[in-house]
């Protein structure tokens, strides 16, 4: 497998994995019943099915070493989805249920110095958006997208200081108190 490859590479050249980031996204906007049921199984198998491929590698070699530190981004749709970014936003709530579910597995395996982050940005300003497939067939306006510094700032905080949910920005903040609708 190419992840592992990945890993196996990183302990050649440097003895162990401190820290692992996860950050893989593709997206499809539109009606869902209007997205191509091939366009949802894409977004899947990279948002959700990739994630994992990176979480059980990363995982592995931790538990070996005794310690590290897996950062997963999710998306602010983890807990808020916005219309449009369905299935999108399903796998990023997939995202964040991983991350939970294994902290939660990890306290129960004793794995004290393994610990699991989301890191949960608003619309960020990347390429993204004229990427995504887009079946509504105009630009995608997302309002106020942030800087994406503030998610690189945000990574880097994990990797030293990981919390299961850490929105990133202050529309992501305020997102979970004032759902979108």
């Amino acid at each position: 497998m190419q992840v592992q490859n990945i890993a196996d590479a990183a302990v050649a050249e440097h003895g162990r994995i401190d820290v692992w980031v996860n950050n893989v996204g593709v997206g499809a906007i539109g009606f869902f019943w209007n997205i191509p049921i091939e366009d949802h199984a894409r977004l899947v198998d990279v948002n959700l099915k990739g994630l994992i491929y990176g979480a059980h590698t990363a995982l592995s070699q931790f538990r070996g070493q005794g310690y590290g530190t897996l950062v997963n981004v999710g998306s602010i749709d983890s807990e808020v989805p916005i219309a449009l970014q369905n299935t999108y936003a399903a796998t990023k709530a997939a995202v964040l249920s991983l991350s939970r579910s294994l902290n939660e597995e990890l306290r129960l395996a004793g794995e004290d110095d393994i610990r699991v982050g989301t890191i949960m940005p608003w619309a960020v300003d990347t390429p993204w958006w004229s990427h995504a497939a887009n079946y509504p067939g105009h630009e995608p306006r997302m309002a106020m997208m942030d800087d994406p510094q503030i998610v690189v700032d945000a990574i880097i905080k994990a990797c030293l200081d990981p919390k299961e949910e850490q929105p990133v920005g202050v529309k992501a903040k305020s997102s979970k108190i004032f759902p979108i609708i």
